[in-house]
């Protein structure tokens, strides 16, 4: 983000709410967010050149802009072309642009540049493709959101704490990704759904993973055997990590690949649920837990990271994160592992439940 040069707004539905108010005369009114324009002050005085790029010809864009002092190139056919255009005159790259947008009229250009940005209430394909979606809406404070960020980005001298934010944004585009995509959070409801159906029916679920997902697999565990936020009863859950004589047993006698297929084969009934953590899609113990549950009727979801890996074929449901990156991988895998925790206990146990769900558990014992 440091080596960013030009910053690219779109107007209707950025830099302002997309509403338009028009008088008999036909003069349009729209409206704007004061902080926009201390924002844009700013990154000027901090280096970035900034622009806006409207496909409407207007004298309301044309205003704006002379208000806010910078350029407005605006009845633009092709959005893209014009872009491109205007990265040759600047000498700039592709990776030294950012682009805000909020409609599908901006995809082409989001595509292109290096730090595609959609507005809080872009539309889900601009939303898919951002590297960054701001909290504020168009129109509603998301200008000065992003002249906040890329100043931020370039007043640390520190490497330390540029290394510390980086991180940080990396794991919330990844977030942010998941948010964006509509299948993807269809299919996270979806699986919730079955958890649900599976503890409603007095089935079981099996967490289970290798090293970081190990762990994850105990915290989830925890949570339905304990409590996510509701004082509710204990929920039949357990990690397939914890019995250390198992493990070395059935490592040492058989194969390590097997430490999970083997309890399953003891303990995994019909109607039960497998839930496998690998960030890879590729762990051998996990691919042949979730070939054993298949055999005997267990419902079978895993948690992944890019396109599934070798468990894809193996499993029901495979819940990949969008990223090729363990860390952001496994940081995901516990906020996926939060909600269907929170989705079950509230569908089983909560007076408004996210959904309706039918029947509920009796509720805890005083």
């Amino acid at each position: 983000m440091k080596d960013l040069r030009l910053v690219v707004f779109d107007f209707d539905g950025v830099m302002t709410d997309n509403r338009v108010r028009v008088h008999q005369s036909g003069d349009e009114a729209v409206w704007c967010h004061r902080g926009d324009g201390l924002g844009i002050a700013r990154m000027k005085d901090a280096g970035f050149e900034v622009l806006v790029l409207s496909t409407e010809t207007n004298a309301v864009v044309a205003a704006r802009c002379r208000k806010l002092k910078i350029e407005a190139v605006h009845g633009c056919d092709n959005k893209l072309h014009a872009l491109q255009e205007l990265a040759r005159e600047r000498k700039v790259s592709p990776a030294q642009i950012a682009y805000v947008g909020n409609d599908v009229n901006d995809l082409a250009c989001m595509q292109w540049v290096g730090w595609p940005i959609a507005v809080a209430d872009a539309v889900p394909e601009l939303r898919a493709v951002a590297r960054w979606v701001t909290r504020s809406p168009g129109g509603g404070g998301a200008v000065r959101e992003v002249a906040d960020r890329l100043l931020a980005s370039r007043q640390s001298n520190d490497g330390a704490v540029e290394w510390a934010r980086d991180s940080i944004w990396r794991s919330i585009e990844v977030k942010q990704a998941i948010a964006s995509s509509e299948p993807l959070l269809s299919q996270i409801l979806r699986v919730a759904r079955n958890m649900t159906a599976v503890l409603r029916g007095e089935g079981r679920i099996f967490f289970f993973g290798n090293g970081g997902s190990a762990a994850d697999a105990q915290h989830l565990a925890a949570e339905l055997v304990g409590r996510f936020m509701l004082n509710r009863r204990a929920l039949p859950a357990m990690a397939l990590t914890v019995n250390t004589s198992v493990l070395t047993a059935i490592g040492n006698d058989y194969a390590y690949d097997l430490i999970f297929a083997r309890q399953l084969e003891a303990q995994a009934r019909a109607n039960d649920m497998a839930v496998g953590l690998t960030t890879s899609g590729n762990s051998p113990n996990v691919v042949r837990a979730m070939e054993t549950a298949s055999r005997t009727g267990v419902r079978t979801v895993a948690l992944t990271g890019g396109s599934g890996g070798q468990v894809r074929a193996t499993v029901e449901e495979c819940i990949c994160v969008p990223s090729d990156r363990t860390p952001r991988i496994q940081e995901a895998h516990i906020l996926i592992g939060h909600m269907l925790c929170e989705y079950v206990e509230r569908a089983l146990f909560d007076d408004k439940p996210i959904a309706p769900d039918g029947a509920r558990f009796a509720p805890p014992e005083a």
